[in-house]
């Protein structure tokens, strides 16, 4: 088996190097799609929030352009998300529309259960049983700091919202239908004549 059979996939890949090939563009697409959020997002932050690339939340105007911009980044990524995920990680022929709406609803939902409402929780466990405030800086390399919010947030993340958009992916959104074989084939009544004998 060559790179690019790997790559592409296909029937050639035994059930094995299907399920690593799945788990791996995933990963890769996931990156990508991290990079894709960041990249919308600096850019209309540049553009809305001028030079300072600070925005007043005291403000109308000021929340109206934090919800614009975080939510054309989003929609941005979970789209770019959902199109690499359908034609290369899945490989799907599903409909497209449908697919579509789950997978956004998959995301929503992720978005509240693990991104929002779990992250919130273990902040507040952390510094409920360490003491220790999540602006402190937990890892300090000099050109980038890092506080504790980042670092839990990335454990949220590795381990509860990656998971969960996986599951929900494979199981929801690009679930493939089993075809049962027929048991048997009905085959057609035997014709008799009017004395009962069989005609043939």
């Amino acid at each position: 088996m060559s790179l690019k059979e790997f790559i592409i996939g296909g029937d050639t890949l035994s059930p094995r190097r299907r399920k690593q090939r799945e788990i791996l563009t995933y990963l890769f697409f996931g990156g990508l799609t991290t990079l894709v959020n960041i990249i919308v997002y600096r850019v209309l932050q540049s553009v809305f929030y001028g030079s300072g690339g600070k925005v007043d939340l005291l403000t109308s105007k000021g929340i109206l352009l934090f919800i614009v911009v975080n939510t054309v980044s989003w929609v941005t990524a979970v789209t770019f998300a959902f199109l690499t995920n359908r034609a290369w990680v899945f490989k799907s022929k599903g409909p497209f529309f449908k697919e579509m709406f789950h997978f956004f609803s998959a995301r929503i939902a992720s978005l509240v259960l693990f991104e929002t409402l779990l992250f919130f929780l273990m902040l507040f466990v952390f510094e409920k049983a360490t003491g220790i405030q999540r602006t402190e800086i937990s890892i300090d390399l000099n050109i980038i700091k890092f506080n504790w919010e980042f670092v839990i947030k990335m454990v949220n993340s590795f381990l509860a919202v990656i998971p969960a958009n996986y599951f929900f992916s494979k199981w929801f959104v690009f679930r493939k239908e089993k075809t049962r074989p027929e048991e048997f084939q009905s085959e057609p009544p035997e014709a008799f004549d009017e004395d009962g004998s069989d005609e043939r």
